[in-house]
């Protein structure tokens, strides 16, 4: 999981840009006299965005009769939205580009509203609204960011620092039968804040993250049998490359890379080691 930097132009012009491309002349002149409105909302938004404070950000229901109007605007496949989504990955490293970094185990193919359209609306195309992601976890976050507290959910990928620090751990499991599995948890050993590890702990079970890396994962075992079966380094060696592997793919993918984490706990476990001696 890596931060994303915001997108560097401006999201005013972004929505008058999407505007002029519809066909509709009777839309255009709708969403062209909501603009000013509109443009102010953008900029409570981006208030509340740049002081942390979303999660206390109110629907302005003024909006409510251009609704339709205005999500119009937000087709995935369209000119206007395709232009967004190349200038935001250009922001992104080129080695987590196309992975979505709410999981990191599939990849981005669509963008999440952080604050859903249904409920706001007048935020469909804010470019900062709008974050890379998969379409499996934008299934699971859906609608519900927040809670009644006004605390949010999930992970704002601009805005909360993804700490450094190790919060993703796994535990390599015999099931018996010659079955290895993995059980990945979280914990906080050294001391991340703790709104932000709370943030952490609700992001992963909100998208059944620490299950889907679970799955993923027991594909690993098979790959790293093969490679120890099929090398003619002593074991030793072999087990330094995995980990010096491993290590780099930190750098690209975040200190707490599902993949990773299991390649490392496997070649360190007696359990796997049994295996392929």
């Amino acid at each position: 999981m890596k931060n994303i930097r915001e997108f560097d132009g401006n999201s005013k012009n972004v929505y008058l840009n999407a505007v002029s491309r519809k066909a509709d002349e009777d839309l255009r002149l709708r969403l062209k006299g909501i603009s000013m409105g509109l443009g102010y909302q953008y900029d409570i938004y981006d208030n509340y965005f740049n002081t942390g404070k979303l999660g206390l950000l109110q629907r302005n229901i003024g909006f409510s009769n251009s609704s339709v109007d205005i999500q119009s605007l937000y087709e995935y496949n369209s000119v206007s939205i395709r232009d967004l989504r190349e200038a935001i990955e250009k922001n992104i490293p080129a080695t987590v580009r196309y992975t979505c970094q709410y999981c990191t185990v599939t990849p981005a193919e669509s963008f999440d509203h952080y604050l859903p359209k249904e409920e706001f609306p007048e935020y469909a195309i804010h470019t900062n609204n709008l974050i890379p992601c998969c379409k499996t976890c934008n299934g699971y976050k859906s609608y519900v960011w927040r809670n009644f507290v006004g605390m949010r959910l999930f992970i704002n990928l601009y805005r909360d620092q993804i700490p450094d620090e190790k919060f993703l751990f796994v535990e390599v499991i015999d099931e018996g039968n010659g079955e290895i599995n993995f059980r990945y948890y979280l914990d906080n050993p050294y001391g991340i804040d703790y709104q932000l590890f709370r943030l952490l702990e609700s992001h992963f079970e909100r998208l059944r993250l620490l299950e889907r890396m679970r799955k993923k994962a027991v594909g690993i075992i098979s790959e790293l049998e093969n490679s120890f079966i099929t090398s003619k380094m002593p074991i030793d060696e072999i087990i330094a490359v995995v980990i010096e592997t491993a290590e780099r793919n930190f750098e690209s993918y975040g200190s707490n890379y599902w993949k990773s984490i299991a390649e490392i706990s496997l070649v360190k476990s007696p359990i796997f080691l049994a295996r392929i001696q």
